[in-house]
């Protein structure tokens, strides 16, 4: 008496009941009904353990393959069961957090998330993207982008699954995005003269090091331009490259732009912190602009960060190890500030390791001429205007005039003038007036004594500018704002010519 185990279609063994005897088989015949229903039974038990089996071959296996997946992203994944307990975390996670596996499996995700809003979030299924969230281990507190999954069975949830991403990271990436349009190189500074031909060279040779650069030189220069095509050529040009100006930040504030500041350091600052501009550069560069502006207590904890490598944020009681490379500009005399006590000479040395110098535009004449080409081309373009060329008229007195602005002031004039033509070349009259003005008022030789030296010339032109500016536009803040912009200095720069 036979009866085939058959699974999906196939034949995979028998069950058979042998009689050894006549008497054996006569009672299998007269019970053959019961015993066909008995071993039908058998048959199906039998079934049903080994599609269980294969089942559980099955899910193990593509829980293996998950793992394997999960295992393999760079964003940190945490499952939870329906209790809100970790069921499973990935190295990414691991390395995110830094804990371990072991240690945390079976603990619920209130060992490591305070925040009670989100907690009840996670432990009601709630779905939410990059939300951002902090993570408490051993007592620090780690920021991260948070989103949640929940899984669920018959509308019934059975766990959550939680991915985190790196807020510094994050931030990091934000940075390079922003900074995408923004990449010049050495190509972008323009000029044939010596002058300028030299400063590049000194510049691309202190690129390919990681050793401190302070650029001189007067508004409107180019130093930031400088400092991004040495970013750009660097070893360091997959990294962010980040901004502060020293001198437009307020002393209350630049001490948390630049190191960050903990939850609830001072009044009105956000629950949660925030990092500084140190640690966004991290793995990049920081150029710090106007670095003469920043006060004698700024300037000690800047050595700090020189000499040992991490910051402090305001209100933290760690310091963070960070890697950057510093880039420092000016416009003032350091010298002369270190001989007043205005600025640290111990920072100076630190800073100034390679030093660069930008030469104003009035000693780099013969780039003008390609500056001004430039320019042309590009404001043409942009205001959708057929404009070719600058007349001789307009271009000698381009070339006369000193350009206390420098080649901010030089754009900013073709601006205009591309602005106020409409014909197909600029002539003398399409030029700021300022610049015609004290071409004329100055470069008259024959009103100027011999003894009358080019420095003393230059000074006496560049105050007549700026007051002739300040006159026009006004005296109050929003003026001098005004004014700044149309000579093509900053502010600071504007206040300081007239305490001079």
């Amino acid at each position: 008496m036979d009866c085939p185990i058959i699974i999906d279609g196939q034949v995979i063994g028998i069950v058979s009941l042998v009689a050894f005897n006549e008497e054996q088989y006569k009672q299998f015949m007269e019970k053959k009904e019961s015993l066909l229903s008995f071993i039908q039974g058998l048959i199906d038990l039998i079934n049903s353990k080994i599609i269980e089996k294969q089942q559980t071959e099955k899910l193990l296996l593509f829980s293996k393959k998950i793992e394997a997946i999960t295992d393999s992203v760079h964003e940190g994944i945490l499952a939870l069961d329906e209790y809100g307990n970790i069921i499973h975390l990935n190295p990414s996670a691991e390395d995110l957090l830094g804990i371990k596996k072991k240690d945390y499996i079976g603990k619920n995700i209130s060992a490591l998330i305070r925040d009670r809003n989100k907690l009840l979030k996670i432990k009601k299924g709630m779905e939410f993207n990059d939300s951002d969230l902090f993570f408490e281990v051993k007592g620090e507190k780690i920021r991260m982008l948070c989103s949640a999954r929940p899984l669920s069975s018959n509308n019934v949830i059975k766990g959550v699954v939680l991915t985190l991403k790196s807020f510094n990271e994050f931030s990091k990436i934000a940075y390079r995005m922003i900074d995408i349009g923004s990449k010049y190189t050495f190509d972008d500074i323009l000029g044939i003269s010596h002058a300028i031909k030299n400063v590049k060279e000194q510049a691309m040779k202190a690129a390919r090091s990681n050793s401190t650069i302070l650029i001189r030189g007067e508004s409107g220069t180019g130093k930031e331009l400088f400092a991004r095509a040495i970013h750009s050529r660097s070893l360091r040009s997959e990294g962010p490259f980040v901004t502060l100006n020293c001198a437009a930040i307020p002393e209350s504030l630049l001490e948390s732009e630049l190191f960050g500041y903990e939850g609830g350091a001072f009044t009105g600052a956000k629950k949660d912190g925030k990092p500084g501009k140190f640690k966004l550069a991290s793995g990049g560069t920081i150029f710090l602009d106007e670095i003469g502006d920043m006060t004698l207590y700024l300037q000690a904890k800047l050595l700090r960060v020189l000499e040992e490598k991490e910051i402090e944020p305001v209100g933290g009681i760690k310091t963070i190890p960070i890697d950057v490379r510093i880039i420092a500009a000016t416009n003032r005399n350091l010298e002369d500030m270190i001989a007043k006590g205005e600025f640290r000479e111990d920072l100076y040395y630190r800073l100034n390791v390679i030093p660069l110098h930008i030469p104003p535009l009035r000693k780099r004449k013969e780039d003008i001429n390609i500056l001004v080409n430039t320019f042309i081309a590009k404001y043409a373009k942009l205001l959708n205007k057929d404009i070719k060329r600058m007349s001789i008229e307009a271009r000698t007195k381009i070339e006369k005039y000193p350009w206390p602005g420098n080649v901010r002031e030089l754009e900013n004039t073709i601006e205009y003038a591309v602005i106020m033509c409409s014909e197909v070349v600029i002539s003398d009259k399409h030029l700021p007036k300022r610049i015609l003005q004290n071409v004329k008022d100055t470069y008259d030789l024959q009103n100027v004594s011999g003894e009358q030296s080019i420095k003393l010339l230059s000074d006496s032109l560049e105050k007549k500018i700026i007051l002739d500016t300040i006159n026009k536009f006004g005296n109050d803040t929003k003026a001098k704002e005004k004014a700044a912009a149309m000579l093509g200095i900053s502010l600071s720069t504007l206040y300081r010519r007239l305490r001079q």
